[in-house]
């Protein structure tokens, strides 16, 4: 198929269908495909669907050869409309949600049995995990990414390795189609509206291979992430993320009011001043506070580390407010 939705899903066919989304993955794609054909537990009947967004590279002749059913569509909205486009096009009970730059591990096959059987058992579910981080990444890696993939109870589950059930995704109404980008915490908080179950399985061992390398690549992801925060009013008041971003952009227009105040109405002084010292002092207590709470389970060099991080989240994710405000699109496709 070409341009326009794919047909319904047909009654029959595997246990497991294994959705990814696709633009430009030649680098990665072969394995993602291969790892999940591989390390889905052999009693599971599976199928691979590459759903590809218009790739100028050799993606979707790459994911053939390695056994994935691609499903072209290049005139996708966003990435929810292939996400949901692959479900349509498949016919498994178990949907696992992957980016196309994330592989199973063995470790994936040894947990995998209890989980789906699970999942039988509790339909209303959604589980997955946090990926890991590849071995030789830095130290943003090691200190930013990989406590995350531990995590049990966390907010959401990234879009990156969602596994659950089509009870669950027809109950929720699949992923929202008119969403750029932040269709993973939607979906998650509507999954948790409908009564689902959010919890996640860190033995499913799945390896993010696409994480950032450098700060600019780890800022510009945000500044991508950062815009499904400021759909509507709807999804501001219900992310923390940008209530805190917007908290943030305030300390730095109080922080603004005070500099200037300072040099062009020194009369008016200390009060500009005083302004300018509160609003440096609120930046970092924010930023101080979110690193706390996110890391003060692995000790102060976690904490200190990613206090600095979150600055630069923070100044990113307001990027990505102005982005929004004037609804510039910065790339056709983005992993999460």
């Amino acid at each position: 198929m070409t341009g326009g939705a794919p047909e319904g899903a047909r009654s029959d066919g595997p246990d497991i269908s294994v959705v990814i989304p696709a633009y430009n993955e030649k680098d990665y794609i072969a394995a993602t495909v291969r790892c999940a054909l591989e390390h889905i537990p052999a009693r599971y009947a599976r199928e691979v669907i590459v759903v590809d967004h218009g790739s100028q590279d050799d993606t979707v002749r790459i994911a053939r050869e390695a056994g994935a059913d691609v499903l072209e569509y290049p005139d996708a909205p966003t990435i929810s409309a292939l996400r949901n486009a692959g479900v349509a096009r498949s016919r498994g009970r178990i949907l696992v949600f992957l980016d196309a730059d994330t592989t199973l591990t063995p470790a994936w096959t040894e947990a995998a049995p209890a989980v789906l059987d699970g999942l039988d058992t509790e339909p209303m579910q959604l589980t997955g995990a946090r990926r890991r981080v590849p071995e030789g990444m830095n130290v943003l890696a090691k200190y930013w990414f990989a406590p995350k993939a531990d995590e049990v109870a966390p907010t959401h589950i990234g879009g990156g390795h969602i596994v659950t059930t089509r009870r669950l995704f027809d109950a929720v109404g699949g992923f929202p189609a008119g969403m750029e980008t932040g269709e993973d915490y939607r979906f998650c908080l509507d999954a948790k509206a409908a009564g689902a179950r959010l919890h996640a399985v860190p033995a499913l061992g799945a390896v993010h291979n696409g994480l950032p390398r450098t700060l600019r690549q780890f800022f510009d992801r945000e500044a991508w992430h950062g815009r499904g925060d400021w759909t509507n009013l709807h999804t501001v008041l219900t992310t923390k993320v940008a209530l805190a971003t917007l908290i943030f952009l305030g300390l730095h227009l109080l922080l603004v009011a005070g500099l200037v105040g300072v040099f062009a109405w020194p009369a008016a002084a200390p009060w500009p001043a005083w302004a300018a010292g509160a609003a440096v002092l609120g930046i970092v207590g924010l930023c101080l506070a979110s690193s706390f709470l996110k890391f003060h389970g692995r000790g102060p060099v976690h904490v200190l580390f990613n206090t600095a991080v979150y600055f630069i989240y923070y100044v990113a994710r307001s990027v990505a407010f102005f982005s929004a405000l004037t609804r510039r699109r910065i790339i056709k496709h983005e992993r999460a």
